[in-house]
């Protein structure tokens, strides 16, 4: 993260900037530790859990560094108390931890910030410092790179767009964006999770997993923008690892997926990820209805018309009394699987 400070100098010397890091290693908060450690003179934030490691420094030196557990001794409490930092914690372990630490930026008015991760600390650290060492303004040129790489077999969808194609443009780097960066092809539904800031470790619920109804539907969506790399690598995740159906619900990738399906479909005139069989099913003028009424607890059906098949639902087993004069018994059915069907 690159950052430039402007403004009157008078104003710009009296601000004290600082970085709060909270290491939630392994989808967890708990059970991290962490420390300051010293490499080749330089003195960076260290957190680590289950083998997983996490460095974070900078382009300018810290003049304080602290590590403590978050509402207690935590630099974020510390500094609230009276806008200083007071504290310096060299370790703090087991727990629910928070990095912190005040730059010392002299006269520089811009400095980057850099996180990196490793199996061990020598990886994190190595990672960490090398990426420093690279001007920022290279850094960003070799991301922008990569990601028109990945752009560079797009469909031109724009003119289908009402705003030019930013939406397209956007919802496209979202999905891609989605992909798990150890696993290819495995597409989590969304990187939101709602309302998380009351879960726990115990919930490993929410958006940031691998669902398989919005994987499948991730991947369609960028077919129909014209990659067919990303959709091969989750078709063969998805054989490998998932081949089994979830409950899951409709979260925020979904929806720009769809935008893109559409968008393609609007294009070439005809619904882009139309299934013959099921059009065939359910479009007009394909096959006849089936003449049936439905009864269930929040619809309630007085009457069904001659010729028609009564399907009743229910949330458990129930005994069905059926009448023509709502006096006379035809008929008493005591149903054990929860769904009847009447002639």
């Amino acid at each position: 993260m690159n950052t430039t400070l402007s403004g009157e100098e008078p104003f710009l010397k009296r601000l004290r900037l600082y970085a709060l890091c909270a290491p939630h290693l392994g989808m967890g908060g708990w059970g991290n530790n962490a420390g300051v450690v010293e490499i080749a003179g330089r003195k960076i934030l260290t957190a680590e859990k289950d083998g997983t490691w996490l460095a974070l420094a900078a382009t300018v030196p810290f003049s304080r560094l602290s590590c403590g557990y978050v509402g207690q001794s935590d630099g974020w409490t510390d500094i609230a108390a009276d806008f200083r930092m007071d504290w310096e914690f060299d370790r703090a372990t087991d727990g629910n931890l928070a990095l912190t630490g005040e730059l010392d930026l002299g006269d520089r008015r811009e400095f980057t910030l850099g996180l990196a991760f490793g199996d061990g600390l020598h990886n994190a650290a190595t990672t960490l410092l090398e990426s420093l060492a690279i001007p920022f303004g290279e850094q960003r040129k070799r991301y922008t790179d990569q990601w028109n790489r990945s752009c560079r077999r797009l469909l031109p969808l724009e003119t289908a767009a009402s705003d030019g194609g930013d939406l397209y443009h956007g919802s496209y780097s979202l999905l891609l964006a989605h992909e798990d960066k150890t696993y290819p092809g495995a597409f989590i539904a969304s990187l939101s999770i709602p309302w998380g800031e009351s879960k726990d470790d115990d919930d490993r619920g929410g958006y940031h997993l691998v669902w398989t109804r919005d994987l499948v539907n991730t991947a369609t969506g960028l077919l129909a923008a014209g990659n067919t790399e990303s959709p091969l690598r989750a078709l063969i995740y998805l054989h490998m690892f998932l081949g089994r159906p979830t409950g899951s619900a409709r979260p925020l990738m979904w929806a720009h997926a769809e935008y893109i399906k559409l968008l393609r479909s609007a294009a070439d005139g005809k619904v882009f990820d139309l299934v013959p069989e099921v059009a065939d099913r359910y479009l007009p003028g394909k096959r006849a209805c089936r003449p049936l009424e439905i009864w269930k607890h929040n619809r309630q059906v007085s009457a069904v018309r001659e010729g028609f098949i009564l399907r009743v639902q229910a949330g458990a087993p129930f005994l069905l009394h059926i009448s023509d004069n709502h006096q006379d018994v035809l008929l008493n059915t005591l149903e054990e699987k929860r769904v009847a069907a009447i002639r």
